[in-house]
């Protein structure tokens, strides 16, 4: 760490206070008045009162501090998010009870095609520390995005391929550490343009020893990660360009649930953007692509166990209409195609392919005081195996799915507004769904898939209050959601003789058989978020989220929902200085399903202060220090498959720096 404090001791020596007047060019962080959300299109408006989807942002300043090494941990405490935190490394959002395949994970408008969704154990391939910012969004435009996005789209943004055109030297250079694992984190983000080209390059490096918490270290939750990208843009105009980049991204992760296995990930994509304007109807096409490469090792001892390949390309094309006074739009065309293999003694899936196309379209009116809108995508999907280790002879399952989607938004008055989605979507089961069979080790449980699944089906409407003045933000959602044909994985209360030893369940080696099988469920729940200028200098904000989920069939809760959760943050900023106090109580969740327990609840209160400084080359130092966890409280999140044994962080310190220039 010396080089560390030598090179900040160097900036600091050249360097000067600088007041928040200064870097409002750098530090856009109000949460009402974002910036453009990527996945909404350049149609359609993201500020609190005029957006008819329910959108979050995180960006700047708050996605500094809210910044961890995985997507889940990142967004577990935004308004009805939380994580499935299978430990630090392996983490994914879970939005409104709603998780894996069901969310739809991009970076910048096209899928991260990995084999997170598949298992709580398979990481998310993306530092959060290279994004710009990163959205979430529900609602009806989440149809543009695929049928399996019916609780919602996380999309990553980054500069890999550049949509505006800026001349010379634009990056950022972190640095970090935190306590409660000893990790280090460095990570840098470089932008050089020149003659109407837009060069890219960005990378970052972690390394992290085992997680601290109040009941002792979480045994094998060390990691390593690494990325590294480039990419290119050229500018034919303003209005036209095109664009490819490189990553490659790796991390080696210990598997919590199972001690002595690790997991090798790695994946290589390559992306191509193109954007076009052009004459008639429509005002310019956009060409979005992605193909990927990913594999990870699972080892066991030291030795492979079971090795995930899933290579793959998604692409979008997207006509964007010409307003036409009131009417804004679009439509396109997606495709993808991919392939699952999992190989070893202990896979529990079979090699498949999976082929999907679909038509989208999303129309928005604008009427005096209404803004209404309306989706519908239809998509063909079809999934084969001829995978003879588990099947006798090839399977084949083919799905068509028809969703449909509607909004509006009444503004009352300049300050106050209101919204009302409807949405109707059909999602074709997953290969895991209809093919796992075998013991998913790092879960442990037996997994058996379904080859008869039907296509998921569900209704849900959402009703949302919106209210800005310039001293206070709020908005209320309130929302249900019915799934006639919810597919569910369901303890049996059998077991498999996954010991070999010719008698089920007669050692803790046998797992319990889990089938995946459809049911009729709902899940409703409420969400707050207020903000309120105390002084000019003092703010505070105050969040609310609850949620409920049942079994319709039994009335049973469903497993894993997120219990009652209630947030207050102050926040003191003058001049450079930034210091903001924050407090969270998680309720007892005693709404259980057959196989869960109770989990206690929790209060954790978290600090950080923030100091800017402007460097006498007019480039800006941002120094941060952060405790969370401040009273090393012990809790444990209900929605993870694994909450004993991955307890939540004890007391964390964390000092970064990054410069900006």
């Amino acid at each position: 760490m010396k080089p560390l404090f030598f090179t900040l001791f160097f900036l600091l020596s050249i360097s000067q206070p600088i007041f928040a007047d200064d870097i409002a060019k750098n530090d856009d962080s109000d949460s009402f008045t974002l910036s453009p959300i990527d996945v909404l299109g350049e149609s359609h408006s993201s500020d609190l009162l005029e957006a008819i989807p329910t959108v979050s942002k995180l960006q700047s300043k708050e996605l500094l501090k809210k910044n961890r090494n995985s997507l889940g941990e990142t967004l577990k405490n935004e308004v009805g998010v939380n994580s499935t935190q299978f430990g630090p490394a392996a983490s994914r959002p879970v939005i409104r009870g709603l998780g894996g395949e069901r969310i739809k994970i991009l970076q910048n408008g096209i899928g991260s095609l990995d084999a997170s969704g598949t298992s709580q154990d398979h990481a998310v391939p993306i530092n959060p520390l290279s994004a710009d910012s990163i959205e979430i969004v529900r609602g009806p435009i989440t149809l543009l995005y695929g049928s399996s996005a019916i609780g919602g789209v996380v999309n990553i943004v980054n500069s890999k391929i550049q949509r505006q055109y800026t001349p010379g030297f634009l990056g950022n250079f972190d640095l970090k550490r935190e306590s409660v694992n000893q990790a280090n984190n460095i990570a840098a983000n470089l932008n050089y343009g020149i003659n109407n080209f837009a060069f890219h390059l960005d990378g970052n490096y972690v390394h992290a020893e085992n997680t601290e918490t109040p009941v002792g270290e979480i045994l094998n939750s060390e990691m390593e990660q690494s990325s590294l990208s480039f990419g290119t843009t050229y500018f034919l105009s303003h209005r036209n360009y095109f664009g490819l980049s490189y990553s490659h991204f790796q991390n080696t992760y210990g598997v919590v649930a199972e001690p002595d296995v690790d997991i090798n990930l790695k994946q290589q994509r390559v992306d191509l953007l193109a954007h076009f304007h052009i004459p008639g109807f429509f005002k310019a096409v956009q060409i979005k692509s992605a193909q990927t490469f990913y594999k990870h090792t699972e080892m066991e001892d030291g030795q492979t166990g079971t090795i995930f390949e899933n290579s793959g390309n998604e692409t979008r094309i997207e006509l964007i209409q010409k307003n036409k006074g009131i009417l804004s739009g679009t439509l396109g065309v997606q495709t993808q195609k991919i392939n699952l293999s999992a190989l070893g003694d202990e896979a529990f899936l079979p090699t498949t392919d999976q082929v999907s196309a679909a038509l989208f379209a999303f129309e928005e009116i604008k009427l005096n005081h209404w803004k209404l809108n309306a989706g519908l995508r239809g998509e063909l999907t079809d999934l084969s195996s001829d995978d003879m280790n588990f099947f006798s002879q090839s399977q084949e399952n083919n799905f068509s799915t028809l969703s449909a989607a509607f909004g509006s938004l009444f503004s009352i008055s300049n300050t106050l507004s209101t919204s009302l989605n409807v949405s109707l979507n059909e999602r074709a089961p997953t290969y895991q769904e209809l093919y796992a069979q075998g013991a998913h080790l790092a879960v442990g449980i037996y997994e058996q898939g379904d080859i008869n699944l039907n296509k998921e089906n569900s209704q849900s409407i959402e009703w949302s209050l919106r209210y800005k003045n310039k001293e206070n933000s709020a908005r209320l959602n309130v929302f249900n959601q019915d799934f006639q044909n919810y597919i569910g994985l369901n303890p049996t209360g059998t077991f498999d003789d996954t010991d070999e030893s010719s008698i089920a369940g007669d050692s803790p080696e046998d797992f319990e058989i889990f089938n995946y099988v459809s049911q009729k469920a709902r899940i409703q729940g409420v969400e707050l978020e207020f903000t309120h200028k105390l002084s000019s200098n003092l703010n505070t904000r105050f969040t609310f989220d609850y949620l409920h989920g049942k079994n319709r069939e039994t009335n049973d809760p469903l497993p894993r929902i997120s219990p009652l959760r209630i947030g207050t943050s102050f926040e003191y900023e003058k001049n450079s200085f930034l210091t903001s106090l924050e407090w969270q109580n998680v309720f007892r969740q005693t709404h259980t399903a057959s196989n869960e327990t109770n989990t206690p609840s929790y209060n954790l209160i978290n600090g950080s202060v923030n100091y800017n400084i402007l460097l006498k080359s007019k480039n800006l130092l941002k120094l941060y220090w952060q405790v969370n966890n401040i009273g090393d409280v012990k809790a444990f999140n209900h929605v993870s498959v694994i909450k004993r044994k991955s307890p939540l962080p004890g007391r964390n310190l964390i000092f970064g720096a990054r410069l900006i220039f």
